[in-house]
């Protein structure tokens, strides 16, 4: 039985040697904008390349290798296609969303002013319902071209292919279920992941807060003593400095040990968090590789051609058709010499002579 899409993208993921180093390598280079995200799917648009054309191979030795040259175009090409997709799922969401808002706004202010029914206002909350599963339906397409776009991007090299519109959506009619598969398992694997970095924030929240404790409580209570030690003389307040301000200055100072570990802690959790997100992201690529590889890529033409199945689907259909012609002429030889295009008046003619021959009259009296 042949394993799903992301079962096989996380078996090559994870017996390719230093995997796990790689992923670090590309989280640091997410942080160089644009710069980062191009190399990162140069890289990873490569691998799932391979594997569309049928060429199983571990992840490549160097992510700067650019063993084929053709690394930086490769990422800016998917790069582009996924910041176009991005702003085209934006402005449909937020249209519909500012069409909901417009509307629930009117009926909000027509019901303050007396002039709408208490119940009319149940439309308008339907209406904002809709708008938003229509809004959420439409990015989930958009995601989904996005996706089949930048696949025949880097198959073929060349930027058009990912905003064929027509030829992507047959694609995703031919094989939505498994388009949806790897989309819901990265949100998945995603939802997993967030979870995680949740409880280590958390985690790294209450470390601090507990350190900050041992070390900064006895700072903290001598300041206390010592502020109100100044209130009641009357230091603090323009009289010079008191034994209050020299208190805090030693709270700060107990505390800082705390205060560093816990950013130290909390940036060390964001940097993970952005290799999970290179983890997803591999997994994504690599499973629309696979995908793609069921559109049997080394059948494919040029970015205009039809696909392969849409081939086989016209010789099927030609197949058909001339086998029921056969069949309608087969039946035509078959039949009795009769008029193929005849009338009633044809036919009473006839039974008018087949009448009379039997009656021994004139044959062909009324031919």
């Amino acid at each position: 039985m042949q394993q799903g899409y992301y079962a096989r993208a996380w078996n090559d993921i994870k017996n390719s040697p230093g995997w796990f180093g790689k992923l670090c390598l590309l989280a640091l280079l997410d942080f160089i904008p644009i710069f980062g995200p191009i190399v990162a799917y140069g890289y990873l648009g490569g691998w799932a390349r391979d594997i569309a054309w049928g060429v199983k191979s571990p992840l490549p030795a160097h992510i700067f290798g650019n063993e084929d040259g053709k690394l930086y175009r490769r990422g800016w090409f998917v790069f582009a296609a996924l910041f176009i997709y991005s702003a085209i799922a934006w402005a449909l969401s937020s249209l519909l969303m500012g069409l909901a808002g417009a509307a629930a706004g009117g009926a909000a202010g027509a019901y303050a002013n007396g002039r709408m029914m208490p119940g009319a206002t149940a439309g308008f909350d339907a209406l904002g319902f809709v708008m938003g599963v229509l809004a959420f339906v439409v990015t989930i397409a958009v995601v989904f071209f996005a996706l089949a776009g930048t696949a025949r991007s880097v198959i073929y090299d060349r930027f058009s292919p990912a905003f064929q519109i027509p030829v992507l959506w047959k694609m995703v009619k031919r094989n939505a279920s498994g388009i949806v598969r790897i989309l819901l398992m990265a949100l998945l694997v995603g939802l997993v992941i967030g979870i995680v970095v949740f409880c280590a924030v958390f985690v790294v929240i209450c470390l601090s807060i507990f350190v900050g404790i041992a070390t900064g409580g006895p700072a903290f209570m001598n300041m206390m003593s010592s502020s109100y030690d100044d209130l009641a003389y009357g230091y603090g307040y323009g009289y010079g400095y008191g034994a209050g301000d020299a208190a805090f200055l030693a709270f700060l100072q107990s505390i800082l040990p705390a205060l560093g570990m816990g950013a130290f802690l909390f940036m060390a959790v964001c940097y993970f968090a952005v290799v999970g997100q290179m983890f997803v992201v591999a997994l994504v690529f690599r499973a629309m590789g696979y995908w793609t590889q069921d559109f049997e890529v080394a059948k494919w033409g040029g970015p205009y051609d039809p696909l392969p199945f849409e081939i086989e689907q016209a010789q099927a259909q030609a197949a058909a058709q001339a086998a029921w012609q056969a069949q309608q002429q087969a039946a035509a030889t078959q039949q009795p010499a009769w008029p193929v295009s005849y009338t009633h008046l044809d036919v009473y003619k006839r039974q008018l002579q087949i009448t009379e021959e039997r009656r021994g009259g004139t044959e062909g009296r009324y031919r």
